[in-house]
């Protein structure tokens, strides 16, 4: 893993021999520790490994903590309870008066670490923020600053003189807030930020490791910066809008802004988007994202990832509660508990159903009418399955129930089948046959309409609910190709409002994308592909009702011919 040395901000920490002052004395924050004054970067071809110790060494080791901050009954956070709470799993590293690595560790599972040191030689003990395995499973996590050129963070004791016997250094990672003025000293100055972020994907991992020895998982790099505030533009001044999750990059963004909302203590926040990363890197994801809230009607696609997202921060957390802080009062922030469904529009296409139904299906607590305690494992077996990542289908519930009922017993699919329908969700088979709630339009039924080449049908899109992922944008064909070669297709408007429609497709196999027919020509679509024999699955919207300008309300029918 590449970082920068120097460019990066080394916390000053209390101990005997550090800087003084702290977060409950009202004093300023202690100075900053730079290992050398030019910048100096390590090689790039991975971590830097050095040995644990040689012969000759006497032994520093200690207990790593950062402050955790909890949520009250409200969903905002008390940095009056802060806590100390262990660094697990992060990489430890020595460093002489040159700012060389001379030994390299790692603390264990309850934050302590030893680590060997040349005797009468002047070091420091260094965290980076970082978590990483290359042996078994495998995973590759680090926190860094996306307004300071991805600088890795680090948490550093200060310079002193080993002697000929065993050290003890204890580093802590405070908060950085004033109990006694109730504010923090200096909102740039938070230690604990990166290494509580780190705490929330020592989480995830620990409950994906349970599950399978075996994993292996992309590198993710967790972007947080005090800097980080809840406004759009460029992420490289901090303009990153929202905590979430870029596909394209494996980075994950996180809120930092301290008196507004930040996101560091928000493990539901950064396990959620995790959730969406474990589907990038271990499963799959169909969703085609944008805005949802609890109550929202949502393109299936969208629901179900949302939803297994929200089912993941409560299960390996612990903490059924979704916890989002905002502001400093204890009323700006936001709280809903995954064992209810309060917010109304259950269905297929709801993300709070589809994260009830599967955190009930693994959770421990089973009140009336949960019956299942299977763990995060049968979630895991579910969605890293052979049958559910190369699905003809597209990701859904509808997916996730047919390769749940293959691999468990009749008795547990019955069940489930009682979760399910007590979220009104009804379908039957990974397409979602014979579904009957059509959430209040009866365009959006059935799920997927058939046709075979040669073949026209009529396939509407409504923006009724919402622009873009709302329920009725998307419309899905499952389409058989009987005469393999070239293609063609014609999606012609047939009636509507008085709006003027502009008709869209996507084609599928076997979850892959293969091929688009996206004109600027309104009323009509017209396209060739080259296709082999077999099913895919044809998507049909409208491009007026997937603009996210909701001014207009629309609902448009197509033709749709396949020759």
């Amino acid at each position: 893993m590449q970082f920068l040395l120097t460019a990066i901000i080394l916390f000053c920490t209390l101990l005997a021999t550090g800087c003084g002052g702290g977060s409950d004395s009202g004093q300023s924050s202690p100075p900053v520790v730079v290992p050398s004054p030019e910048p100096r970067q390590t090689p790039t071809s991975g971590p830097v490994f050095s040995p644990v110790s040689i012969e000759g060494d006497i032994t520093i080791s200690g207990h790593i903590t950062f402050d955790l901050v909890p949520h009250n009954a409200f969903g905002g956070l008390e940095y009056t309870k802060a806590a100390p709470e262990a660094v697990r799993g992060v990489t430890v590293q020595l460093m002489d008066a040159t700012d060389s690595v001379i030994r390299q560790s790692k603390t264990d599972n309850d934050g302590f670490y030893s680590i060997g040191a040349p005797p009468n030689t002047q070091a420091r003990v260094v965290v980076l923020a970082e978590y990483y395995s290359d042996a078994g499973p495998q995973w590759d996590f680090a926190v860094v600053d996306n307004t300071e050129g991805d600088s890795l963070y680090l948490l550093a004791d200060t310079l002193a003189l080993t002697t000929r016997l065993n050290e003890t250094r204890d580093i802590h990672a405070e908060s950085g807030w004033n109990r006694v003025l109730g504010e923090f000293d200096d909102e740039a100055h938070r230690p604990a930020a990166p290494f509580a972020v780190l705490h929330a994907v020592y989480q995830v991992v620990s409950a994906i490791a349970a599950a399978d020895d075996s994993f292996v998982l992309p590198a993710c790099t967790l972007n947080w910066s005090y800097r980080n505030k809840a406004s759009a533009g460029d992420v490289t001044e901090g303009y990153v809008g929202t905590s979430y999750y870029d596909v394209f990059s494996n980075r994950i963004y996180i809120l930092g802004d301290a008196y507004n909302d930040t996101d560091e203590y928000d493990f539901s926040v950064i396990q959620h988007e995790l959730g969406h990363f474990f589907e990038d890197g271990l499963s799959r994801s169909d969703s085609i994202g944008g805005s949802h809230g609890l109550s929202s009607k949502l393109d299936m696609r969208v629901a179900f990832s949302e939803g297994f997202s929200n089912a993941l921060t409560a299960l390996v957390s612990g903490e059924p509660n979704y916890m989002d802080s905002a502001g400093t009062g204890l009323f700006d922030s936001f709280r809903f508990n995954l064992e209810d469904n309060l917010y109304g529009n259950a269905g297929w296409y709801n993300e709070n159903s589809i994260g009830k139904v599967l955190y009930d299906l693994a959770d421990s607590h089973n009140e009336s009418g949960d019956a299942l305690s299977l763990g995060f494992s049968a979630i895991y077996d579910v969605m890293t399955a052979d049958g559910f990542i190369h699905s003809d289908a597209l990701g859904s519930i509808f997916l996730f129930s047919e390769i749940f009922r293959e691999q468990q017993p009749t008795a547990v699919t019955n069940e489930f089948k009682s979760l399910l329908a007590s979220e009104a969700i009804y379908g039957t088979d990974r397409f979602g046959l014979d579904e009957s709630n059509d959430g209040g339009d009866v365009s959006v039924l059935p799920i997927y309409s058939s046709m075979v080449q040669g073949e026209t049908i009529e396939a509407c899109s409504s923006n009724r609910f919402s622009e873009a992922n709302g329920l009725g944008v998307n419309r899905f064909i499952r389409l058989s190709i009987t005469n393999p070669g070239s293609v063609q297709f014609r999606i012609e408007r047939v009636n509507g409002g008085s709006e003027v429609s502009n008709p869209n497709a996507r084609l599928y196999k076997n979850r892959r994308f293969i091929a688009q027919m996206i004109s600027s020509v309104n009323d009509l679509e017209v396209g060739v592909a080259l296709l082999s024999t077999g099913e895919h699955v044809l998507e049909i919207f409208d491009k007026y009702n997937a603009d996210e300008d909701s001014s207009l309300r629309n609902t448009t029918c197509f033709n749709v011919s396949v020759i």
